[in-house]
């Protein structure tokens, strides 16, 4: 199985899972998707943290994007207003995936969400790991070029 193909299935378990929270994490930025284990009902918790460019988008306008924040000093990040203002006004939980695209030729992604927002993960040349998925503290899946 290829690298994209083992992604797009290890991906396809966040279908129907909530954008729970966006923050940082080590200094690189993070989305929390929560999802309901459809058997047992249990929530499961998975952090994609990115180290590449990526923008959330409305309609083909961008309403959020990695350009959104800045570091401090202290190496620590802080999110410009528009980014506390965004999430002010949706709540995390009702921004719901309802598929994942990985583009073949990239590697790029793309989370198709509710309200017609689309979550891209825009592979650059940035060294190293593009993005990472843990559930449970755990690495489960990664995209390096």
């Amino acid at each position: 199985m290829s690298q994209l193909s083992s992604i797009k299935s290890t991906l396809s378990q966040l279908s129907g899972g909530a954008l729970w929270y966006h923050g940082t994490s080590c200094d690189l930025e993070s989305f929390v998707i929560r999802v309901i284990d459809p058997t047992t009902r249990e929530m499961q918790y998975y952090q994609l943290t990115i180290n590449c460019a990526w923008r959330l988008r409305q309609h083909h306008q961008v309403v959020l994007s990695s350009n959104d924040y800045w570091f401090e000093d202290d190496n620590s990040i802080r999110f410009e207003p528009s980014v506390a203002a965004f999430w002010a006004k949706h709540n995390p939980a009702n921004l719901i995936i309802w598929a994942i695209e990985v583009q073949p030729q990239s590697g790029d992604l793309c989370f198709s969400i509710n309200h017609n927002y689309q979550l891209d993960i825009l592979i650059d040349a940035a060294a190293g790991e593009h993005w990472v998925l843990y559930h449970d503290g755990l690495k489960i899946c990664s995209y390096r070029s």
